[in-house]
């Protein structure tokens, strides 16, 4: 009766040793997986602030590019104006 009891007594030892690792590695592959996960959303979400940032930038300057242009043509277009009623005048 007492082996047994000793042996029951190792065998669960045992089994419960086993099933704490089992669980801690379980729980370890699981915290490592959020990790990468939470990385890797971080990372997506860095790719697309930074996209949306450079979209932003590039609409800005070709926004700044058109308004150039307009002046330009404003300008060019009055220069002309100018030129013709100088001659009408003359």
């Amino acid at each position: 009766s007492v082996p047994s009891v000793a042996s029951l007594a190792s065998i669960g030892s045992v089994a419960f040793v086993a099933s704490i690792a089992s669980v801690a590695s379980v729980a370890y592959v699981a915290s490592v997986a959020s990790l990468a996960s939470i990385a890797s959303v971080a990372f997506v979400a860095y790719v697309a602030s930074v996209a949306s940032v450079a979209s932003v930038a590039s609409v800005a300057f070709v926004a700044s590019i058109a308004s150039v242009a307009s002046v330009a043509s404003l300008a060019s277009i009055a220069s002309v104006e100018y030129v013709a009623y100088v001659a009408y005048v003359a």
